[in-house]
């Protein structure tokens, strides 16, 4: 008697979650849904959006990501009647990119509907005196949103101010500069000048990351714009699953087949660092650019010659971010002028637009950003359990890339190193006379010991909830909560019989992140995959 081959099947169970932290609005949404296709089975869908600017566009995603991708893939599916793997490929490439220039279309239109309504122009306003408009421009210089300003009661005050009349909206471009804040700052600068005050939000954008899981052929279509992650790894060792078989980037059309699989997870699309230019590139210009990437006075660039012949990108081994660079000098609404683009630094961060946006890739932020995602298609493993996770790009502001499997998998150790290359540590050691004088902190804890290392971490927050150069009382009570919750959780994981359920790990993970002073909001989504082996049958 012949049987037949076990098949194996893999079954999902999602968490979601997600926190505010110190921020003043919750930007972050997440989304997911188990379809269920008569052709092609169930399908597994989790999403994040990691709004900027506003909640506008990440709140629109939540609502609308899942049915542009139910409409587009039903529609793709009528011209393939072979169901397999190689099929689904060719099905879901086009798909996720219809679904992607659907939804930034989408955007766009309600975006520009909402200006039309509340009758919203880009105009800025202007001061006759250099050191007052510095002033105003560099406080509100790196925000999405606008003013609208009436100066019909200040026509006589507004020559002496240097405030030229008529002007009506101010633009505004930093997330950090607060409505209170701008009124006060306007009104220092002139109490009558500005009779109204409107907030709008015209300019706006999210990142996006969302998994698709197709359970029948055990594959991953995992779509990822901007600085959000996905990563898969195995439970055993908490080691990235080398499932990665192919990467398309739907910014420029190319498609890279690896012919031995890759880790999975993706690159994220930032901007790394300044600009240099290649030490032996033979080029009339004597000068060049710096190793920090601004002009000298006759540094030029040719266009004859490709970007990446003649420069190279800081602190990029791997070559994305100027992979990313090239792309955002190429295209038409981020470069339209077709000028030499220098990154900025935005206090430590680089960025290629001026604006301050990070992520070189959004949904949204018109003219600030590009809009088209990258698809990376994996195989899921049969024979050992995995997870999928996806964060916002709060968690990795906290936490190295290569110790979240360790966070989730094993919370209790991974609690022993909290203050393993922890910012607070960091500051202790190049400012120990102040913590000396200021907090009584003469040293750090000596040993691995857990108590000892959250109680130093809890004296030192109470005293940053106290000063006035941290930035926000509500960032101090979320990280001093974050420790609270994680003595608690060292009591629970001290009793000999505790087992942490899914739910128990992931919020072990964001307090982890606030507790190592992350200033976002976070969101996460862990799939575990855990293998069905049917039983042989005979033929």
């Amino acid at each position: 008697m012949l049987f037949n081959k076990p098949t194996a099947q893999l079954a999902f169970e999602t968490v979601t979650s997600r926190m505010k932290g110190g921020r003043p609005r919750q930007e972050d949404t997440v989304n997911g849904i188990t379809l269920e296709h008569e052709l092609w089975g169930e399908v597994n869908v989790q999403m994040i959006a990691d709004g900027h600017g506003s909640h506008s566009v990440s709140n629109y995603l939540k609502k609308n990501f899942i049915p542009t991708f139910v409409t587009e893939f039903n529609r793709a599916v009528e011209d393939y009647a072979l169901q397999n793997k190689e099929t689904l490929e060719l099905i879901m490439i086009p798909v996720l990119k219809r679904m992607n220039i659907s939804l930034q279309n989408q955007i766009e239109a309600s975006m520009e509907e909402q200006c039309k309504t509340r009758k919203l122009n880009q105009v800025a306003i202007e001061f006759k005196n250099p050191i007052v408009d510095y002033g105003f421009q560099c406080a509100v210089s790196t925000c999405g949103k606008f003013l609208e300003v009436s100066t019909a009661q200040a026509d006589g005050e507004a020559e002496r101010l240097g405030i030229k009349a008529g002007w009506k909206v101010l633009s505004i471009d930093s997330e950090y500069v607060n409505e209170r804040n701008v009124y006060q700052l306007a009104s220092r600068i002139h109490k009558q000048a500005f009779s109204s005050i409107r907030f709008e939000v015209p300019r706006v954008g999210s990142t996006c990351v969302a998994a698709f899981t197709f359970k029948r052929f055990n594959k991953l279509f995992t779509f990822c714009l901007g600085d959000s992650r996905f990563m898969l790894f195995e439970t055993k060792y908490g080691k990235l699953v080398h499932g990665l078989t192919r990467l398309v980037d739907l910014a420029d059309g190319s498609s890279t087949v690896f012919t031995s699989p890759q880790p999975c997870k993706n690159f994220l699309h930032q901007c790394l660092g300044p600009i240099a230019k290649i030490q032996n590139y033979e080029s009339d210009s004597s000068d060049g650019i710096s190793s920090y990437g601004r002009y000298s006075k006759y540094s030029y660039y040719e266009p004859k010659q490709r970007l990446k012949d003649q420069y190279y990108m800081v602190n990029d081994p791997t070559g994305r971010g100027f992979r990313e660079y090239e792309l955002w000098s190429n295209n038409k609404e981020t470069n339209p002028e077709g000028k030499f683009i220098i990154p900025n630094d935005n206090y430590g961060k680089w960025t290629f637009d001026a604006s301050g946006l990070q992520p070189s890739r959004a949904l949204g932020d018109k003219g600030s950003a590009l809009h088209m995602g990258e698809i990376y298609i994996c195989d899921l493993p049969t024979d050992q359990e995995t997870w999928l996770v996806l964060i916002s790009d709060g968690i990795e502001e906290a936490i190295n890339i290569s110790e979240i499997p360790y966070y989730v998998l094993e919370p209790k150790t991974q609690l022993k190193d909290i203050l393993d290359d922890h910012r607070a540590v960091n500051d202790f050691v190049n400012y120990r006379n102040w913590f000396a004088t200021q907090l009584d902190i003469h040293e750090l804890p000596l040993t691995k010991d857990i108590e000892k290392q959250l109680a130093w971490l809890e004296t030192v927050y109470e005293f940053y909830e106290r000063i006035e150069h941290f930035p926000s009382k509500r960032h101090a009570k979320t990280h001093k909560n974050a420790i609270h919750w994680l003595k608690k959780s060292h009591s629970r994981m001290s009793k000999p019989n505790f087992v942490p359920n899914m739910q128990y790990r992931v919020k072990f993970l964001m307090h982890s992140a606030y507790a190592r002073l992350c200033f976002d909001n976070v969101s996460v989504v862990v799939q575990r995959n855990t293998p069905i082996v049917d039983e042989f049958e005979p033929t």
